[in-house]
């Protein structure tokens, strides 16, 4: 930390050298609030970094555009890096108390300076971790990571011979830039750092081309991974598992992981989701075997390539240790040392971890007289990337949803570097979830309503989630049962928990005229207005209480013909169609399922339906020329979910103020 501190000094002493086009040093908004601070006061939470091993959640100001280049992101799905770890302890230099973290971020774009002409207000973008300029000589072959004019800082210039791009949420070191462990962000030149989201690639998937699936890419492709190779990965985070997948898909024949320690559970996790990997826990060996000899019995002369997905700050022996703690070294060489011992003559070591300074006891013995290929894979050009790897995504070929094992909320960010630090609660990869300050008020009012009712039910509960994902639904009805087991485990008048009424609410709506529909428009309607409903009622089968109710959503649409609203209109017909198939199945047991078909209903969706459409409905409603409320619509669904509707299932009840007839 007094390194850190000291080189803090130095820069400000130094000043930077002035080859940025866009301003430095706005790591949080409230450095001078009036001039980066929303001119409207609004406030918002970020992740602060506070001093060694000390993070906090605050109330700083929402960013304002600053530049003509500006974007300001309303963030709807972020993460936490391996590599924030080392902001977290202080190992990168210039972290400043009060610095906004978080590289990995998606959003929707909220605001634009007048020079961004690519993008439009509304767009679900994935912004790269660094920031480039779009026009040096590096940006024009899309090595964005190495970016020469949007980091002006000296320090890092006279330790590299020269500097790489400016990156979000990762010190002064790399240009101070807030990240994105925030509700807002402001992104510099979001013209060039902006990557359109399509429809059929939800945020927690695409989140990931932000960082961590270009650098794992990057990690194997740069280091030369071919067909026939045994590849080697030292670390089973994040980073490792990707760069074991995409080794694969490069042709590797065999991959091994290394790892150990209280991380030694991040094997069984990679080996779980891809079951030919093999693995070796460095703490499970002999005294007296080291990685280089065990490698070495399992592959004939040593792998052909070794990949280091760790960091520099991480000392093995005492050596190591206390020359890391007095400051004789920034990183230690002991993982580069055995990857450069384990592979074959004229063999390839990669690294990708997170290396800031010097070492020492380096091997350049081996490496010289071995002819061992050392290859510095660099921050990764995610701008060379990150197209590729999205249409992976959208094709299957890619699923970065394996590495995910927590969804948290902004609030317990605190908490989760914690235990990612620690390597505890099997925190492999998180995904940050964010809601509307109003839904989550709504939400939260909810709870404490049906608390107070103290009607003899169990507490209620909030679980987020994104239902075009397929896994979402399993994932919510398992986090319902683990709720109420819970309750239930002091309760002998019940063995097991069960579920009485799923209502199937969520939905969306898309306005495009017939000829402009494409096959992702089709699919985000589809995924989430009919799979959605069927995936939630699949995951609620074998929890089923005696004589359930389901309630599905649907729409006057669904019998009605709108011009510019097919999609939408046929989703909600297919619904209804969903509705009377499960009805028929379902019914022997007692259970009944029916749908309501609300008119014009005033909520955020009526916002994106057109005007002249909800006025001419007004018109034509037989009850008080009104659209309906929530509350008018709640009614029905609520009798449907009565005793007394016993004997109604298979049924769709317009609720509509008479609209629509039938």
């Amino acid at each position: 930390m007094a390194m850190s501190q000291a080189a803090n000094l130095a820069e400000k002493a130094m000043g930077h050298h002035g080859n940025a086009i866009t301003e430095q040093d706005i790591t949080n908004p409230a450095r001078d609030r009036a001039k980066y601070g929303d001119p409207s006061g609004e406030t918002m939470k970020a992740l602060c970094w506070m001093g060694k091993n000390t993070v906090k959640v605050e109330s700083v100001p929402k960013p304002r555009v600053v530049e003509d280049r500006d974007v300001i992101l309303k963030v709807t799905g972020s993460t936490v890096c391996g590599s924030d770890l080392h902001l977290l302890h202080g190992s990168v230099i210039q972290m400043e108390k009060g610095d906004i973290l978080g590289h990995e971020f998606c959003g929707v774009i909220e605001s634009m300076g007048s020079a961004v002409t690519n993008h439009k207000v509304g767009e679900r973008v994935v912004a790269s971790f660094q920031i480039a300029c779009g026009d040096c000589m590096y940006c024009k072959k899309k090595l964005s990571s190495q970016c020469e004019k949007t980091n002006s800082n000296s320090t890092e210039n006279m330790m590299y011979g020269g500097n790489t791009a400016g990156m979000f949420g990762y010190s002064h070191f790399t240009g101070g830039f807030a990240g994105g462990q925030a509700e807002y962000v402001r992104v510099p030149c979001g013209d060039v750092n902006l990557l359109k989201l399509p429809d059929n690639v939800p945020d927690e998937k695409g989140l990931y081309l932000s960082d961590v699936l270009c650098t794992s890419w990057n990690c194997v492709v740069d280091t030369g991974v071919k067909e026939g190779d045994v590849v080697a990965i030292w670390g089973a985070g994040p980073i490792g598992q990707m760069c074991a997948e995409y080794s694969f898909t490069n042709g590797a024949s065999r991959v091994i992981m290394i790892d150990g320690g209280p991380a030694s559970w991040r094997l069984d996790f990679c080996k779980e989701k891809m079951p030919k990997v093999e693995t070796l826990n460095y703490t499970s060996l002999p005294r007296t075997k080291t990685v280089t000899a065990a490698l070495k019995e399992m592959v004939h002369g040593g792998p052909d390539v070794a990949l280091e997905c760790v960091a520099g700050e991480y000392a093995k022996g005492w050596a190591h240790y206390f020359e890391l703690m007095l400051g004789m070294e920034t990183d230690t060489s002991e993982i580069v040392n055995e990857m450069i011992t384990s592979v074959k003559n004229f063999g390839r070591c990669g690294i990708t971890g997170v290396y800031v300074g010097y070492t020492n006891h380096f091997n350049i013995g081996s490496l010289m007289e071995r002819g061992i290929r050392l290859i510095g894979n660099g921050q990764a050009p995610v701008h060379l990337y990150w197209e590729k790897l999205l249409s992976m995504i959208q094709n299957g070929e890619t699923d970065p949803m394996q590495m995910l094992s927590h969804r948290v909320s902004m609030d317990e960010l605190e908490i989760v570097y914690d235990k990612f630090n620690k390597r505890e609660d099997h925190m492999q990869k998180v995904a940050i979830t964010y809601t509307s300050k109003s839904s989550k008020e709504q939400v939260q009012d909810l709870i404490q309503r049906i608390d107070a009712l103290e009607n003899g039910s169990a507490a209620a509960m909030a679980i987020q989630d994104d239902l075009r994902d397929a896994d979402a639904p399993q994932r919510i009805v398992s986090a319902v049962i683990a709720k109420r087991s819970f309750y239930l485990k002091d309760d002998d008048s019940q063995s097991e928990p069960h579920i009485d009424i799923l209502v199937n609410n969520a939905g969306c709506e898309l306005v495009k005229p017939l000829g402009a529909i494409t096959p992702a428009d089709f699919a985000s309607v589809y995924d989430l207005n009919v799979r959605a409903a069927l995936l939630m009622t699949q995951a609620i089968l074998p929890h089923l209480g005696p004589r359930s109710r389901i309630v599905n959503l649907s729409s006057v649409g669904a019998r009605c013909g709108f011009a510019n609203l097919s999609v939408y209109c046929s989703s909600k017909a297919a619904l209804e169609g969903l509705t009377r198939c499960c009805a028929a199945e379902l019914g022997k047991d007692g259970h009944t399922v029916n749908a309501v078909s609300p008119g014009p209903t005033q909520t955020e969706m009526m916002d994106n339906i057109p005007k002249e459409l909800v006025a001419m409905q007004k018109s034509q409603t037989p009850v008080e020329n009104r659209v309906g409320t929530v509350g008018d619509v709640a009614q029905v669904v609520c009798w449907l979910c009565e005793e007394g509707s016993r004997w109604v299932s298979g049924q769709v009840i317009n609720a509509s103020g008479g609209w629509t007839m039938y």
